[in-house]
C-alpha cells in the first residue's frame, strides 16, 4: 500500500518456495489509480488492472515465465474504460470506446499492437453490457435492458447468439463462481419476489437448464399460489418506469386490493 495514500500500487512476484526475494513487476505512480489483481478465465494470465474513477488500463502478465513483464492491452486514455479476459489465444475486451453502453471486441494476444479488434457484440443504446465471462467455446455476457438483467450466450466459433430464458417476468440475478474454463455449462444465481435464491446450471450448447441449489425456506413455503408481473408506468418526461407486482393468484385485479411497496428486482 502506498504510504502517501491508502491505495494498492505495486505488484510483486514472490517465489512460492522462498528461494529468492520478492521482485516488483509493476508499479503505479499515478496517485489517481489503484491496482487490482485477478486471473483470466482460462488461468493463462494474471490480470493487472489500473483504475481511476473514469479510466482504466489493463496488463496481462505470464505467471509461468519468471522473466515476463506485464503487457498493456490498450494504453490509458482519459475516459476510456474497459475490462479484459483471455481464452483460446484471444484477448476479449468490454470497452466504452464508441458508446457508454459498451461493446465487446477480440484480438489474438500476439497481435495486440496491431489494434485490429474483431467485433463480437456491438454497442446498443438500449442495452448496457455489464460484464462477461470467457469459456473455451462460448462467451457469457451480462446485459441490462429496460432495467432488467439478462444473460446472452455467444458461440465463439459461429458468433451465433442466444438468450437464457428465465421462468418469471421479473427477477434479480446474482453472480456465482464459474471456475471451469473448458465446459459448456455456465452457473448463475436467480431470485424473485416469489422464488427463493437458486443457482442454475445452463448448458450453452443444448440450452437446457437445471437447478443445482436452492435456498431452504422454513415453514413449507409454496410459491405456486403467487403470481409475478412486470409493468411500466410513464413519467411526465416520457421515461418508462418498470414496476414489479407480486400477488396471490386469487387477488381481484380491480383496484380494490391493498398494496405495499418494495424495491423492484
Amino acid at each position: 500500500v502506498d504510504e502517501r495514500s491508502p491505495r494498492p500500487f505495486e505488484v510483486r512476484r514472490i517465489p512460492a518456495d522462498g528461494s529468492a526475494p520478492a521482485t516488483i513487476v509493476h508499479a503505479e505512480d499515478d496517485e489517481e489509480f489503484d491496482l487490482h489483481l485477478s486471473v483470466t478465465s482460462d488461468r493463462r494470465f494474471v490480470v493487472i488492472e489500473a483504475s481511476s474513477s473514469d479510466t482504466t488500463e489493463t496488463y496481462l502478465l505470464d505467471p509461468w515465465d519468471p522473466q515476463a513483464v506485464p503487457v498493456s492491452i490498450r494504453p490509458r486514455e482519459r475516459g476510456l474504460l474497459y475490462t479484459a479476459d483471455h481464452g483460446g489465444g484471444q484477448v476479449y475486451l468490454r470497452i466504452n470506446d464508441d458508446a457508454s453502453t459498451y461493446r465487446i471486441v477480440a484480438t489474438p494476444f500476439a497481435e495486440l499492437d496491431a489494434q485490429d479488434w474483431r467485433p463480437i457484440l456491438p454497442s446498443r443504446p438500449d442495452v448496457s453490457l455489464e460484464g462477461f465471462h470467457v469459456f473455451a467455446r462460448h462467451l457469457a455476457v451480462s446485459e441490462r435492458s429496460d432495467g432488467l438483467a439478462e444473460i446472452r450466450i455467444v458461440d465463439l466459433a459461429t458468433l451465433q447468439q442466444t438468450h437464457v430464458a428465465f421462468p418469471e417476468p421479473s427477477y434479480s440475478l446474482f453472480q456465482v463462481s464459474n471456475p471451469r474454463f473448458d465446459t459448456n455449462v455456465v452457473l448463475y444465481g436467480y431470485e424473485s419476489f416469489v422464488t427463493p435464491q437458486r443457482v442454475y446450471a445452463y448448458d450453452m450448447q443444448s440450452h437446457e437448464t437445471e437447478i443445482v441449489w436452492e435456498e431452504p425456506i422454513g415453514g413449507g413455503f409454496d410459491g405456486s399460489p403467487y403470481a409475478i408481473e412486470r409493468v411500466f408506468a410513464t413519467a411526465s418526461d416520457g421515461t418508462r418506469i418498470p414496476i414489479s407486482l407480486a400477488y396471490r393468484r386469487d387477488t381481484p385485479i380491480d383496484g380494490t386490493a391493498p398494496i405495499s411497496a418494495s424495491r423492484s428486482p
